[in-house]
């Protein structure tokens, strides 16, 4: 889906995100300019905009990240498609807790919508390279994009 955004017109660039810690001080560091070097935070780079399409993204993955989102009144997160995530982490079973339609968070609302829309269109051009689809190969484990 990187290619297809990049002949859509947008300038995005694939970010390395870590795990769920390290996702949520990409987003934070847009906002924090530390006055002196600070290891393991000045060097991050910064988040505009998380897209991740695994259908078993689990909560606990996204709640430090929700936790900061929301005390920045970021835009409300969606799954791939634009909706509310209603994944559960207090579920008793794992796949219950699972963002099973994927998970959206931008720093910008124009910037989620455009994505959100550019995936939709992707994934009727291309029936055969499912979004959801469980699959941890490079090209569809996160795609953490942001705009030059």
């Amino acid at each position: 889906m990187e290619a297809y955004l990049k002949q859509q017109g947008l300038d995005i660039e694939r970010v390395p995100v870590g795990g769920a810690g390290i996702f949520a001080m990409q987003v934070f560091r847009n906002f924090i300019e530390p006055k002196e070097n600070v290891p393991g935070f000045s060097d991050l780079e910064k988040l505009t905009i998380g897209f991740n399409c695994q259908p078993d993204w689990k909560t606990w993955d996204t709640d430090p990240t929700e936790v900061i989102a929301n005390a920045l009144n970021l835009p409300p997160r969606t799954d791939i498609y634009g909706y509310i995530p209603t994944a559960n982490a207090s579920a008793r079973i794992l796949s219950n807790m699972h963002h099973k339609t994927g998970y959206v968070l931008s720093t910008d609302l124009e910037l989620r919508d455009t994505i959100i829309k550019h995936a939709s269109k992707f994934q009727k051009r291309n029936p055969d390279c499912p979004l959801l689809k469980k699959d941890y190969d490079y090209t569809r484990e996160i795609f953490a994009l942001k705009q030059q």
